[in-house]
């Protein structure tokens, strides 16, 4: 009985020893092993808010890149415009649009190379483009403040990326910049702000303010503001109507918004500085595009140039409005006004908040925390991580 049992022991302890060796080999093959993935969550990617939908509208073409404040004043730009330009938002959302920088060399792509329905975009001849108010946030007072807090170190840089973006997507549009509006009562934040504006200010533009580096034209729209109400803090008439700095321009009780008065103030000089760069005429460009696209521009007869891309590369979603190229993800995405986004992953896992993604494979945890070492020093940094759906 003994021998038995023995030579029993043997066989489970050598089958046991092959499985291991298989396992690992598996293990090896596949990336990496399994136990050091499941200690570092990867961050979640963001879903990527749409295009605008094409305007169908001849003649000259211009967009707003932007945060929630230049959602406030787009449409009023395009009302000051409407015989001269046709004025669109990118993206195509509410809540925060833009974001902040590394969302938008994330999903820059998208906004300047296709229209909602996946199609090709048109040629713009002007984009302004802003960010700043949410990557200041340092304090992260919520779940989607830790993804988007950029470092000052690091914000210059992106701007002078995302302008090269620009520059490459749509290479013979007119680029301007806009400097971030105050934070009303937060002066932290605003402290934030003026440094971040600074940066920006010495990357794209440059030791002279009348003639840019690496845009046409900018406009100080922190100061836009700071000329009607002085510098902040100032109140809503509700939060603190006696306050020595009441700003007649900024909605009640917000740190950042602006009342109708407010945005039609940053609409106009918006509206400004697009007439401007129009005036400049579309910009020269040396050799061929790098998207492989005409850029002639067409606005001598006043019709819209648009390069379809083909309907193979497009997935739609299914809305049948919104379409994602290739290599990316229809996503249900609640701050998207069609509905609808773009993991800019393929056959990614949705997870479920209307703004993150993760890798096929994976599986997506909210909050940052890792259920398998939630003592890991990195959870409490982002709002949503993914880790190896196998473990």
């Amino acid at each position: 009985i003994c021998r038995i049992l023995c030579s029993h022991s043997r066989s489970m302890w050598a089958q046991w020893q092959r499985w291991v060796t298989l396992s690992a080999v598996l293990c090896v093959a596949s990336g990496g092993l399994a136990w050091e993935r499941q200690d570092s969550p990867a961050r979640a990617t963001r879903i990527c808010r749409p295009a605008p939908p094409a305007s169908g509208i001849p003649g000259p073409q211009c967009l707003v890149i932007g945060d929630s404040v230049s959602i406030g004043y787009t449409g009023m730009v395009d009302t000051l415009l409407r015989d001269t330009c046709t004025v669109a938002h990118a993206p195509f959302s509410g809540d925060g649009g833009a974001c902040d920088t590394r969302y938008g060399l994330q999903c820059g792509p998208l906004w300047l190379g296709n229209q909602l329905d996946g199609n090709a975009a048109p040629v713009y001849d002007v984009v302004i483009f802003n960010f700043g108010l949410h990557d200041t946030n340092d304090l992260a007072f919520d779940e989607e403040a830790r993804d988007e807090f950029v470092p000052l170190a690091e914000y210059g840089p992106n701007l002078d990326k995302f302008a090269g973006l620009v520059r490459s997507l749509q290479p013979t549009a007119r680029l301007g910049w806009l400097s971030s509006t105050p934070m009303h009562f937060d002066m932290h934040l605003n402290s934030n702000v003026v440094r971040y504006n600074a940066a920006a200010l010495g990357v794209l533009v440059g030791p002279n303010s009348s003639a840019p580096t690496k845009v046409d034209s900018w406009r100080d729209m922190y100061n836009v503001v700071v000329a009607n109400c002085s510098t902040p803090p100032y109140y809503g008439s509700k939060l603190a109507p006696n306050a020595t700095h009441h700003c007649p321009l900024i909605a009640d009780n917000e740190e950042y918004h602006y009342n109708a008065e407010g945005y039609a103030l940053l609409a106009a000089n918006v509206a400004a500085e697009f007439r401007k760069l129009l005036a400049m005429g579309p910009r020269s460009v040396a050799g061929p595009s790098t998207d492989g696209r005409s850029h002639t521009a067409p606005h001598a007869t006043g019709s819209l140039l648009l390069a379809a891309a083909p309907a193979a590369t497009v997935s739609m979603c299914p809305d049948n409005h919104t379409g994602c190229p290739s290599a990316t993800t229809c996503i249900a995405d609640s701050f998207s006004n069609s509905k609808w986004g773009c993991c800019t992953l393929e056959h990614a896992v949705d997870c479920g908040d209307s703004w993150h993604c993760c890798p096929m494979g994976t599986l997506c945890h909210a909050n940052g925390t890792n259920p398998v070492s939630p003592s890991h020093p990195n959870p409490a940094i982002y709002s949503h991580v993914c880790v190896n759906s196998l473990l």
